[in-house]
């Protein structure tokens, strides 16, 4: 947390979320409100019945804080490698790889891409965020089976998003939605958190 003060009505900076960035092979979050220092009288603060701004605040960002947390840690498995049935750390298929994620944050999910694709709430593709899980029909794209899951990375104003996934030749990498094999593929968007 950041406190700047001076004397008189000056402001005091606290913690909120703007944004999340890439930066380096670490997913950084830049923070930063202002509070105005008249609202920070403690009759403000803690009026009766109400929460503490301060709790408020913290639950606030408490969503992109796990997400940040979740993603790097599925990055920090970039280049193992895919095998058919593996539930990693060594290797993984695509649902294994969402599982084992997932697992870290006591979010049990089901082994399959196919069960994993009914549960959670699902998300409309222009309200995708980091952090949702995205699903693919098989290569017979006219299926109605799902086939390939990955975890939802970044948003790309008006190209669509990148993933995160265990994919067949490449192990674990970022994909891209606008990408040919994905484009025509893509099945559906669920919120786990």
């Amino acid at each position: 947390m950041t406190v700047s003060t001076n004397t008189g009505n000056i402001r005091i900076l606290t913690i909120a979320i703007l944004m999340l960035s890439w930066s380096g092979g670490k997913i950084e979050a830049q923070i930063e409100v202002e509070i105005p220092k008249a609202a920070l009288d403690s009759s403000l603060l803690h009026p009766p019945g109400n929460p503490d701004i301060y709790d408020f605040l913290s639950e606030t960002n408490k969503y992109e804080a796990e997400i940040a947390e979740l993603l790097n840690y599925a990055y920090s498995f970039k280049g193992t490698p895919y095998r058919f049935g593996a539930n990693g750390p060594r290797a993984f298929d695509c649902s294994a790889f969402t599982r084992h994620i997932f697992k870290k944050y006591d979010l049990i999910l089901p082994r399959t891409a196919q069960i994993q694709y009914t549960i959670g709430d699902e998300i409309s593709v222009s309200d995708i965020k980091p952090g949702d899980l995205v699903f693919f029909r098989p290569r017979k794209h006219n299926s109605k089976r799902i086939g390939h899951v990955g975890i939802v990375t970044r948003t790309l104003k008006g190209k669509g998003f990148a993933f995160i996934h265990a994919a067949r030749k490449r192990g674990v990498s970022e994909s891209y939605s606008w990408q040919p094999y994905y484009s025509k593929r893509f099945a559906g968007a669920r919120r786990i958190i």
